[in-house]
């Protein structure tokens, strides 16, 4: 009995021994775990702060990208010499603009029908005489070059009037405000080419500040020079237009007499429009382009005829034979003498004849 006994305390003894060896390695793969989960957790904090810290980066790079971005449409903007598509002085709408001028002008100077207008023969013969206009077909023909005359007369003249308005201080009184701007942008002009040339330095606003002043003055110009004067009264027509209006209907009326009542409200009110398209295209608008045109070319008495600068009631195919009679709306183009290089703005309009004529 006793040996039975020692042997089932033996065998207690070794499952028990068996026990704590598995409950103590378990305890170790328990502590080894923990200790694992612990290093997992402060792997995990870490990924989590670098993640912070990413994400601060990610926000301060958003925020320079935007600033650069924001920098470089400012810059863009300031070395942008280019016109939109939806600004008003476009080529496309400028060319627009002095088409509907030529129709204005031409409608100005119409001297027919005979029931609506007398003609003052002596001041119209010294007229075609001028533009060495003396050989006509019938009087049909004769009243088509007289007209065209006119209509030469009246805006060449215009145009060196303002020229004179602007240039000539005695005549401020007119166009003091506007003709001062001009005078100022043309000075500031001068001196920005010289600083832009004369002083070190590399950037891409400086070379184009000349260009873009350009541009903004006279854009600025356009939209608002010799616009109806607001007053504490209401708004009254710009006196320097009013001016015009009267320079232009003279010009006119020197060598017709208005039969028709009607017509002459209609010139009147004409007669206001081209005072204000003349200036602002010639003046403004044309030098609101990035390259400007040169001055306005007129076509003279027998000049050849060339259909790539020319426009009239003629055929660009067969005019080898033909010169000019009269040309009635100069060419305004942008590098006239670079063939590859040259823009035109607008054709000359020119009555021509026949060189066995």
């Amino acid at each position: 009995m006793s040996t039975e006994n020692n042997k089932i305390e033996s065998k207690m003894s070794t499952e028990n021994n068996k026990m704590e060896s598995k409950m103590s390695t378990e305890q170790e793969i328990i502590n080894m775990l923990l200790f694992k989960n612990k290093e997992l957790e402060n792997q995990l904090e870490g990924i989590q702060h670098r993640n912070k810290e990413l994400e601060k980066q990610v926000e301060s790079s958003k925020m320079t990208i935007k600033r650069l971005t924001l920098e470089a449409s400012k810059l863009g903007k300031a070395i942008s010499v280019g016109l939109g598509d939806n600004d008003l002085n476009n080529v496309c709408q400028l060319k627009e603009d002095i088409k509907i001028l030529k129709e204005n002008l031409e409608h100005f100077s119409i001297i027919r029908p005979a029931k609506d207008f007398d003609i003052i023969k002596n001041r119209a013969e010294n007229l075609l005489k001028q533009y060495k206009c003396t050989i006509f077909i019938n009087d049909e023909h004769y009243k088509s070059l007289l007209q065209a005359a006119i209509q030469r007369y009246i805006l060449e003249s215009a145009i060196k009037y303002i020229e004179d308005c602007f240039s000539n201080p005695e005549h401020l009184v007119y166009s003091e405000l506007e003709a001062q701007i001009v005078r100022n942008t043309d000075t500031l002009l001068n001196v920005m080419g010289v600083f832009a040339k004369s002083r070190e330095g590399s950037d891409d606003v400086t070379p184009t500040l000349p260009i873009k002043l350009r541009q903004l003055i006279y854009s600025v110009l356009d939209n608002r020079g010799f616009n109806p004067i607001a007053s504490p009264e209401g708004t009254i027509e710009h006196p320097f237009i009013s001016r015009i209006q009267e320079v232009l209907i003279h010009m006119a009326n020197m060598f017709r007499i208005v039969i028709e009542p009607t017509k002459m409200k209609s010139f009147d009110d004409t007669a206001i429009k081209l005072a204000r398209d003349i200036i602002k295209i010639f003046f403004f608008r044309l030098k609101v382009q990035e390259q400007m045109a040169g001055p306005p070319v007129w076509f003279e008495y027998n000049d050849r005829v060339n259909p790539d600068l020319m426009e009239g009631a003629f055929d660009p195919g067969h005019c080898q034979d033909a010169v000019v009679q009269i040309c009635t709306f100069p060419l305004i183009c942008i590098n006239l003498e670079n063939d590859e290089k040259r823009k035109i703005l607008s054709k000359a309009n020119v009555h021509i004849k026949r060189l066995s004529i």
